[in-house]
């Protein structure tokens, strides 16, 4: 069983990363689904994973607020989906991109406490 989706086309063929945001989760099965595909984009560098030095939609979207003066980096922890470690906002390119789920700071705590995340800070 498969949903197809644009969204899920985009990440299938490496245009575009999982962009998940804690507590907005998807299903479990959405969610796993959407894994799938992008670590297979990446590992057969489909896409933008073709060129190690391409930014994902979300880190452009960062980098334009840094110039802009608006951010000064990355401002979610980002929880590894797969081993549960959970790391300070500039430590984000520790998870791969498939595994990657934003948590803002406001929703550390519930995060830590719902999904059992271990601090790597």
């Amino acid at each position: 069983y498969e949903k197809r989706t644009f969204n899920l086309q985009l990440v299938e063929e490496g245009h575009a990363a999982p962009f998940i945001i804690y507590p907005s989760l998807p299903k479990e099965l959405d969610m796993e689904i959407f894994h799938t595909h992008a670590k297979r984009a990446r590992t057969q560098k489909r896409g933008y994973y073709s060129n190690p030095l391409h930014l994902t939609g979300y880190e452009f979207r960062m980098c334009i607020k840094m110039m802009k003066g608006e951010a000064k980096g990355p401002e979610r922890y980002c929880a590894d989906i797969k081993t549960g470690n959970l790391y300070e906002p500039l430590d984000y390119l520790e998870v791969l991109p498939e595994n990657r789920l934003f948590v803002w700071k406001k929703d550390v705590k519930k995060a830590i406490d719902k999904l059992g995340l271990t601090v790597m800070y």
